[in-house]
């Protein structure tokens, strides 16, 4: 593996780790605010026949991690490729959040497809995981620029 793509690995991990811990803590505080079930839906597993119907939290957290490290390696190869980190922060989020429809609909525990409020939060949750990005994003290539 060259150097170019052991930074890509090292920074999509953080990016990843980084973003994804801030939409579950943010998605959690805003269940536990409000009742809207947005964390519930984004630790949610159930569906997934073959893992075990009660699984700790921190497992099911684990794996919401291990879908946010390899968005996170997309997203950091892309914009060292092409640029526009903010962007492509953004469009990230919104586009991971349109696992709202297929999520609500394989499960009781979660909000109803039509719950407006908490497809609301789902929403404002993926952007800020966009914005986390994409502040990460815009970090690391101005510090990449200022050793050139």
């Amino acid at each position: 593996m060259g150097y170019r793509w052991q930074q890509i690995a090292l920074h999509g991990t953080m990016a990843g780790v980084v973003s994804g811990v801030l939409l579950g803590l943010m998605l959690k505080l805003i269940e536990g605010w409000n009742g809207q079930l947005v964390y519930t839906l984004l630790l949610n597993v159930d569906f997934i026949k073959w893992l075990p119907a009660n699984m700790p939290e921190w497992v099911e957290f684990a794996m919401h991690l291990l879908v946010a490290l390899p968005l996170g390696w997309l997203y950091i190869a892309y914009i060292s490729w092409r640029g526009r980190p903010w962007l492509v922060g953004i469009a990230l989020g919104l586009i991971t959040s349109v696992t709202w429809l297929p999520l609500t609909m394989v499960s009781v525990r979660t909000p109803a497809t039509d719950d407006y409020v908490g497809l609301a939060w789902w929403l404002a949750g993926h952007v800020a995981y966009g914005v986390v990005l994409g502040g990460y994003g815009s970090l690391l290539l101005r510090r990449r620029r200022g050793r050139r």
